[in-house]
């Protein structure tokens, strides 16, 4: 009786897993459902590193192709409908006016990519030297007006008779 019990308990925790890995196969996504990162200027001078507002970055996967603009801070972010799984490589382009266009394959990995924010630097395109001038105007005698608010009392008022009026 003893020894049922125990087959029968084994055969149900067996069933048990069974059910539970279908059910986890059957809805398991990755986590890597997301490409984050930042769009900056790329410059052997970390001061000149500044992050470049609305550059158009498009991620390509398969025969999907999805399409964001970074934000002021240079930041972006891409959801990827549907299932990608680890190991597929997704196709990041950045496109800017006065930048030259880069094209960065990015290989998806389990959750530990979700966690990585992805750093792009584009390349200034250099101006041409055969281009029209740059017509500087020179500006002097320049005069600034300011206020400054305070909050400290000045006695301004002096000695006052008070005096009645009568109305007749």
């Amino acid at each position: 009786m003893i020894r049922r019990r125990k087959v029968w308990i084994a055969v149900a925790a067996g069933a048990a897993a069974a059910v539970l890995l279908i059910f986890l196969v059957h809805h398991w996504r990755p986590h890597w459902s997301v490409i984050q990162g930042a769009v900056i200027r790329s410059d052997s001078d970390p001061r000149k590193r500044q992050p470049i507002a609305d550059a158009e970055v498009t991620a390509g996967y398969g025969s999907s192709t999805l399409g964001t603009h970074s934000d002021a801070s240079g930041y972006f972010q891409i959801r990827i409908p549907g299932t990608v799984l680890p190991g597929q490589t997704v196709t990041l382009s950045f496109q800017h006016a006065g930048y030259a266009p880069l094209q960065l394959p990015v290989t998806l990995r389990l959750s530990s990519s979700l966690r990585e924010l992805l750093v792009t630097a584009l390349s200034p395109i250099p101006e041409s030297q055969g281009s029209e001038p740059i017509r500087r105007t020179a500006v002097s005698n320049i005069r600034v007006r300011y206020t400054v608010n305070s909050e400290h009392q000045e006695n301004v008022g002096s000695e006052a008779k008070t005096f009645d009026v009568f109305n007749q």
